[in-house]
């Protein structure tokens, strides 16, 4: 087994935490929401850089998350839990899900890249 030991930035930093290799190695990862007393666990199921013409100072990117069909969510800014990238918080929409048994949300990430 190998280990590997990755520099996560910290959601304080939003200039070096909101990007495409903060949240890759992670898909397929269970992240947490909390809603009031409830909490909702979501999967990572994508993140993916999007295409179209972009400057070469900008990062665009989605994150893909998927969850039960039991508690949809509305659209808007939710606090995440995830077991190495701590505390956070995405504006998502919910999306069209090709799969009936999960709920699709979607983070669209455009931002200026930061040295």
């Amino acid at each position: 087994m190998v280990s590997v030991i990755l520099e996560v930035p910290k959601p304080e930093e939003p200039a070096r935490f909101l990007r495409l290799e903060t949240f890759a190695p992670f898909v397929g990862d269970e992240f947490n929401l909390s809603r009031g007393n409830d909490r909702v666990t979501m999967r990572l199921a994508e993140a993916s850089p999007v295409g179209g013409h972009r400057p070469v100072e900008c990062e665009k990117f989605s994150l893909i998350f998927t969850a039960g069909p039991e508690r949809p969510l509305q659209q808007g800014i939710h606090g995440f839990r995830h077991e190495t990238l701590g505390d956070f918080e995405l504006f998502i929409t919910p999306v069209m899900s090709p799969d009936h048994d999960l709920n699709w949300y979607e983070a669209s990430i455009n931002r200026e890249i930061v040295p």
